[in-house]
């Protein structure tokens, strides 16, 4: 599937008022934590390929996204797997999982390019989302808020970020919203991913 999204960056002092405007109702909180993995040299990140574990409340989920022209869109497959024995931790990272899907297909064909690297851990973040489902010009998008941080390489930033995700519907609806946002809050667009920030870190 394709994933569309706009990210944009907020100042810690502003998220208040955000909450503020959205109103605090019907938002839903999560605590994620998330596992990165790259060849040493970071070759998925130097090709816009992005392959973590991730766990929501508890759930593990893999998945891939590999870039597409368009800004805004990714390819993206997820697949939910189980916890690597009773006390919750992180499953083993399969890439077989995505075999089907033309994010694994393109992934694949890459690492064949390069006889195969191994793929190991290249950063983690763990972030605080905020999140609630808006209906807007005809699109209904997730209005999702991350504070939190990313480590790699023994360095850390910090994530203050707000994802607005096309659920369904007409993207000039999520356009439409994240530039009413920009206007209305001073935020700005920040086409760099979590991903992206470990890399950056890492390298």
């Amino acid at each position: 599937m394709t994933e569309r999204e706009i990210k944009l960056h907020v100042d810690s002092g502003r998220r208040g008022r955000l909450l503020d405007a959205l109103g605090h109702r019907r938002i839903r909180r999560s605590a994620l934590a998330a596992i990165y993995f790259d060849t040493p040299d970071l070759l998925l990140s130097r090709h816009r390929f992005a392959l973590r574990l991730r766990s929501e409340d508890g759930h593990w989920v893999q998945t891939l996204k590999a870039s597409k022209a368009d800004a805004a869109g990714r390819l993206e497959h997820e697949v939910p797997v189980e916890a690597d024995g009773a006390d919750g931790e992180a499953p083993p990272l399969d890439l077989s999982r995505h075999r089907d899907s033309k994010a694994g297909r393109r992934l694949r064909a890459l690492l064949r390019r390069h006889e195969h690297p191994t793929l190991v851990e290249s950063c983690r973040t763990e972030v605080t989302r905020l999140r609630r489902v808006l209906r807007t010009r005809g699109a209904v998008v997730e209005w999702a808020l991350d504070e939190g941080e990313v480590t790699a390489a023994g360095r850390s930033q910090p994530i203050s970020e707000l994802e607005l995700e096309l659920k369904s519907g007409d993207p000039a609806g999520l356009y439409g919203l994240a530039h009413d946002w920009e206007a209305l809050h001073g935020l700005w667009v920040d086409p760099v991913s979590k991903s992206e920030r470990g890399a950056l870190l890492a390298s």
